[in-house]
């Protein structure tokens, strides 16, 4: 029967690749993570606007004291974020507040939009200031 015997510089060399190995895991893990939480974020961000468009189209968007309800939600979850309120899922309430403010500003931009066509009555031009009033109407219409 013969013995196995193994050097130190080949028990160094195993070590080593072991090393290597478990450095390859954890960076290949890391990368892992920041693609789920880039999905997350995606998620979440894409399904709070979808939410607020459902809104839009359903009620015409909803309005708390003259101010839509996007806009409270991006500005309060920011806030809310910002004090520590949810902990570890403070991230996520950052991603609500984002999907909202992506909302509204999407509404914003499509109720200007509207007004700028081509033969709309009312229609400002480029470099035309948008008087209050017709903002307000867009936010309506919108």
């Amino acid at each position: 029967m013969s013995k196995l015997q193994i050097s130190k510089t080949d028990m160094n060399q195993l070590v080593k690749r072991a090393q290597s190995l478990q450095s390859r895991a954890k960076t290949a893990m890391e990368k892992a993570d920041q693609y789920v939480e880039t999905g997350i974020r995606t998620a979440i961000v894409g399904m709070t606007a979808f939410g607020f468009g459902v809104a839009q189209g359903k009620w015409g968007g909803i309005e708390l004291l003259g101010i839509p309800a996007e806009l409270l939600t991006a500005v309060g979850g920011h806030i809310a974020a910002f004090a520590g309120v949810g902990g570890k899922a403070t991230a996520m309430l950052h991603h609500v507040a984002d999907g909202a403010f992506a909302a509204w500003t999407n509404n914003m931009g499509f109720g200007i939009g509207k007004s700028w066509h081509k033969g709309a009555p009312g229609a400002a031009t480029k470099g035309d200031v948008i008087p209050d009033d017709e903002m307000n109407r867009i936010n309506r219409d919108v």
